[in-house]
């Protein structure tokens, strides 16, 4: 049982980095490094609330200047699957949808309550 137990530890290490890489996509490595540097200090935090962390950061960091673009808008239909198998709360998942399934033109009203469930840029 013991052996077993070690064998989860190196596993779990090399899944963190993993699935921030797999979810973060469009990142750079430098940034997906420090994602996982950020996530692996966090030690006990599951790695699925971690991920579900990782993507919802991006999200917000889309919507940090309370406006959100036709550029804006493509970043978040690419993160929607993600931030959807992650986990990430409905508070910020389904003003993240109206704007995707909207268009071209992102509705005033959810971009608002996006920036509201994202809270003031870090």
């Amino acid at each position: 049982m013991r052996n077993n137990q070690r064998m989860r530890r190196p596993t779990l290490a090399l899944a963190v980095p993993l699935a921030v890489a797999l979810l973060l996509g469009g990142c750079s490595e430098d940034e997906i490094r420090e994602q996982a540097e950020s996530l692996a200090s966090e030690g006990g935090r599951s790695v699925s609330a971690a991920a579900a962390d990782a993507v919802r950061d991006q999200i917000c960091q889309v919507v940090d200047d309370a406006r959100v673009s036709t550029s804006d808008i493509t970043v978040l239909r690419g993160l929607l699957d993600s931030a959807e198998a992650a986990g990430v709360d409905e508070e910020v998942l389904g003003p993240v949808r109206e704007i995707v399934e909207a268009g071209e033109t992102a509705p005033a009203d959810a971009v608002s309550r996006l920036d509201e469930a994202c809270g003031p840029p870090a």
